[in-house]
């Protein structure tokens, strides 16, 4: 049995996401795709628009077979940490390959960028802390970097011009040969495309852990991952088809047209959603960051600077302008335009901010990270016919697999136990959040969903109806 990865967020799920589901399992001749979601948090720095529940029905509904847990601290981590989490369970689980959506399907070339960022030799590391130093943002200051390692340059400072870069072969001539475009091109949208980015982290992270599941990157198609709006329809445009890349929008447009309207038309969502996603999709209470205001500002006002500085993605420098401009707060969207500058981009700040709300510390990553026993594959749902799948993989693991929360005490280690429940504590604010905008709006059968009582969503055979996997 093959069975091919998947690393995801569904944010929501769409058309788009329901090809490359396709694609992967087409391409890679596998039997399953085992997608691995992120929770009710994602790597943007910000709450899912939609509970993680109701994400895991539309992934196995869009066509994903089984679907594992992202913990909420990795998932709304940075693209390194992101994609450490999510390859290092897919080969622990053993997944033959892993799939992924971006800009630039080149495979080899990929692979072989990756190699820099894993080995990162001196000549490139020397040329990202130059830029660094110079006030760059990361990806600003990685991009230089590349350039100038590809080119033979070296930082201002160093004497590395002129290094060796044969052991990569990767040159300015073989990826202006491979897509006839000019080389700084190419290397821009590489290093700066967002699917691109994490497709880099993908294969950077396995190759820092010696692993090599097959690659199968699938071009994205339709409109790029940052489009902010929906196309205008007419005609026979009113359903995605796999070769239109038309009706493919980004999940972005979506959380913008929900957002502007919590009850937008159906026909305006419907056409570049999976019917029987869509079906699901309607159902739910969208959540976005400025319902988490309120919670953030008692966070940052019970917190002083030594508090701030312990937690993930916030350094000095962040932590002072949090101190210095709390008096001016009014929404969540209002401290990232406080917090904004140069060096820092938009998502660092929201992803800073997110981790004050839910208290994730540096110190507590970096035990995660560095414990190999405190990775777990926890299931959320699955497909009744994919029942045989999920044995498989439970033949194969080499890391413990959790179907049930209340078996996690007893099955976990410790630190595996520890960041199952910090897990478990960002997913309670996240539904405190929602249930109290559920009542407010008066929305019959809403409920509170308790992550120790919460069990695997199982997607149903035809004729038979869900189960949510709550507790009886």
């Amino acid at each position: 049995m093959k069975i091919t990865g998947i690393i995801a967020e569904y944010n929501p799920f769409h058309a788009g996401h329901a090809y490359q589901i396709a694609e992967a399992k087409r391409r890679s001749g596998a039997d399953a795709v085992c997608v691995i979601l992120s929770p009710s948090w994602v790597q943007r720095g910000e709450p899912a628009v939609f509970r993680r529940s109701a994400r895991v029905q539309m992934a196995l509904a869009g066509g994903a077979d089984i679907v594992l847990e992202m913990p909420a601290p990795f998932a709304a981590a940075a693209a390194p940490d992101f994609a450490f989490w999510g390859t290092s369970v897919l080969t622990g689980i053993g997944c033959d390959a892993l799939s992924f959506g971006c800009e630039d399907d080149d495979a080899a070339l990929l692979q072989t960028a990756a190699r820099i960022l894993a080995e990162e030799p001196e000549p490139f590391g020397a040329l990202l802390r130059d830029g660094l130093k110079n006030g760059l943002s990361y990806p600003a200051a990685r991009e230089a970097a590349f350039s100038g390692y590809l080119t033979g340059a070296g930082p201002a400072d160093s004497s590395l011009s002129g290094h060796c870069r044969a052991d990569f072969l990767i040159t300015e001539e073989s990826i202006e040969a491979s897509c006839g475009a000019r080389c700084s091109e190419r290397l821009h949208r590489l290093l700066s495309e967002s699917n691109n980015i994490l497709a880099l982290e993908y294969c950077a992270s396995l190759a820092r852990q010696k692993q090599a599941p097959e690659i199968i990157p699938v071009r994205r198609v339709g409109a790029s991952y940052n489009e902010t709006g929906l196309p205008a329809l007419s005609g026979n445009d009113s359903s995605p088809a796999p070769d239109s890349a038309a009706p493919f929008v980004s999940a972005m447009a979506i959380r913008n047209r929900l957002k502007e309207d919590a009850a937008a038309p159906a026909d305006e969502l419907r056409p570049f959603v999976p019917k029987n996603v869509f079906s699901l999709m309607e159902k739910e209470t969208p959540l976005f960051p400025e319902d988490f205001s309120d919670l953030l500002q008692y966070a940052i006002l019970r917190s002083d600077r030594d508090s701030l500085l312990s937690i993930s993605d916030v350094g000095s420098d962040i932590a002072g302008r949090i101190l210095g401009t709390s008096s001016d707060f009014r929404s969540f969207r209002d401290w990232i335009d406080l917090l904004k500058v140069r060096q820092f981009t938009y998502t660092r700040i929201s992803r800073a901010l997110t981790h004050i709300l839910l208290g994730i510390r540096t110190d507590e990553i970096m035990n995660w990270k560095g414990t190999p026993d405190a990775r777990y594959a926890r299931i959320l749902g699955f497909r009744r016919e994919s029942s045989p799948v999920l044995r498989e993989l439970k033949k194969r693991t080499s890391i413990p697999m959790i179907t049930r929360p209340a078996d996690y005490f007893r099955t976990l280690s410790p630190a595996a136990r520890s960041l199952f429940e910090k897990n478990a504590a960002c997913e309670h604010i996240y539904q405190t959040v929602l249930t109290s905008k559920n009542r407010a709006a008066r929305k019959t059968g809403a409920r509170f969903e308790n992550e120790y009582r919460s069990g695997p969503v199982i997607y149903p055979s035809a004729g038979e109806k869900a189960s949510d996997g709550s507790a009886s």
